[in-house]
């Protein structure tokens, strides 16, 4: 197996992707945990629309192995 060198990534290159990737996590939950206090209570459904579809072969015909 031949492996790669990785030349031109230095430790501080690690460190800073590290960092943002923190820093990114932390400011989406920041802006989620403030967009659920400035939205509104969901609505209450007022209908509901069940499709009841009978017919067609079963999935034992329909399978093909």
């Amino acid at each position: 197996m031949r492996y790669r060198n990785c030349e031109g990534v230095c430790r501080r290159d690690c460190l800073r992707l590290g960092l943002g990737g923190l820093i990114a996590g932390g400011l989406s939950s920041a802006l989620r945990a403030r967009d659920s206090r400035q939205t509104p209570s969901p609505r209450q459904a007022d209908a509901c629309i069940l499709i009841w579809m009978d017919g067609g072969p079963s999935h034992y015909e329909t399978f093909d192995p």
